[in-house]
């Protein structure tokens, strides 16, 4: 088992190397692409879609946003594109296991749970 696990390690290894590779390379390629469609996509961002020889791909652009929320705050016309998000915090549920289980146990019914991808992680050893 320990030679099994040995080459499962090498090859996850090795296959970390080449998908970091691979991902470089698409990610240049999508550039390359982009670069001649860029005067052919909408002023304010977003995408369309070409054919050439047969092959249809769409090409996006997207601007990114920075706000100085509380200087938009300042603006009451402004208030419309600021949006909260509401998020389950994991973490601090987590933690009222372990603090305060009775409170847990109440809302525990109003949330579902399910295991995400396993992932693994190898260090740089020997």
């Amino acid at each position: 088992m320990e030679s099994n696990l040995t080459q499962l390690l090498a090859n996850l290894k090795a296959a970390f190397t080449e998908e970091a590779a691979v991902k470089q390379r698409r990610v240049e390629l999508e550039a390359q692409i982009a670069d001649r469609y860029k005067n052919k996509l909408p002023e304010q961002g977003g995408s369309k879609t070409f054919t050439h020889q047969g092959v249809k791909f769409t090409v996006k652009q997207e601007y990114v946003f920075k706000a100085d929320f509380d200087g938009l705050r300042t603006f009451p016309e402004a208030l419309n594109i600021i949006k909260t998000k509401e998020e389950f915090n994991a973490s601090v549920y987590k933690q009222l296991w372990k603090y305060n289980p009775n409170a847990a146990k109440n809302i525990a019914a109003y949330i579902t749970a399910t295991l995400g991808k396993p992932s693994v992680k190898i260090e740089e050893g020997e």
